[in-house]
């Protein structure tokens, strides 16, 4: 699977709807697996990473949102989401 946003195996000119119509169909093929497949294996990933970590300031079982709020873990969490962006931006 090309996990890139736009498909660039163009050999030859085409008519602006016919790249369209690649572009589109290309999409549809990557979009299931940002959408599904990739947050779900960062989440994953994460949880692995932070489980054994306990009490402190990557606590994963913290229910309080006030503590929650202060944590490095939400930062953490806040700069994961603004690299994923980053990533399907670039």
């Amino acid at each position: 699977l090309d996990l890139s946003l736009f498909s660039l195996d163009l050999t030859k000119s085409v008519p602006s709807e016919e790249f369209a119509q690649l572009q589109a169909t290309h999409l549809s093929g990557v979009t299931p697996f940002l959408r599904e497949h990739w947050p779900a294996s960062i989440k994953n990933a994460l949880r692995g990473l932070f489980k054994d970590l306990g009490k402190g300031w990557f606590n994963i079982h913290e229910t309080r949102s006030e503590i929650y709020d202060q944590s490095k873990l939400k930062r953490f969490f806040r700069m994961a989401a603004l690299m994923m962006q980053d990533a399907v931006v670039s």
